[in-house]
């Protein structure tokens, strides 16, 4: 019986052992403020991770005040950020690094920036000449017909 405790506890201690650090995933986090030129911090913001090489994708919505923070593999992600009634700002890229924090600020561009590199411009009200009546200088000249004669 002894024996069989002894077992028991070297089993017990054998799986109660940390994992070494090579088989768990590193992460770092991500976190920043989402804000626009005009009105300062915009909430709830859909914000979307994707790392192409792993094909690692999340997905987050940033607080009432619009900051975020997220816990991400390692690696290099492409950051895209949504926000209704807000044009979207450029793709930002970050790196993330093990056990380390990465800043992202996120600046969503003033709608009234946007030109359009082909601008319609108005056009002009050309006014015509018009004819009085009666007034026509033009003479009438008889049709001029071309008569081939045979030979």
């Amino acid at each position: 019986m002894k024996a069989a405790f002894i077992i028991l506890i070297a089993t017990c201690a054998t799986f109660a052992l940390p994992l070494p650090q090579s088989s768990l995933p590193q992460t770092g986090k991500a976190k920043g403020n989402i804000t626009d030129n005009a009105s300062g911090k915009i909430p709830r913001v859909k914000i979307c991770f994707e790392n192409r090489e792993s094909g690692i994708e999340q997905q987050i919505v940033s607080d009432s005040e619009g900051a975020y923070e997220v816990d991400l593999p390692v690696g290099d992600y492409q950051v895209n950020a949504a926000a209704e009634g807000y044009r979207p700002p450029d793709v930002r890229s970050i790196h993330i690094e093990p056990n380390q924090t990465a800043i992202l600020n996120i600046v969503f561009p003033p709608i009234s920036t946007f030109s359009d590199p082909n601008p319609i411009e108005p056009k002009r009200k050309v006014r015509s000449k018009r004819r009085r009546r009666g007034s026509n200088n033009r003479t009438a000249q008889p049709n001029k017909a071309l008569q081939l004669t045979a030979r």
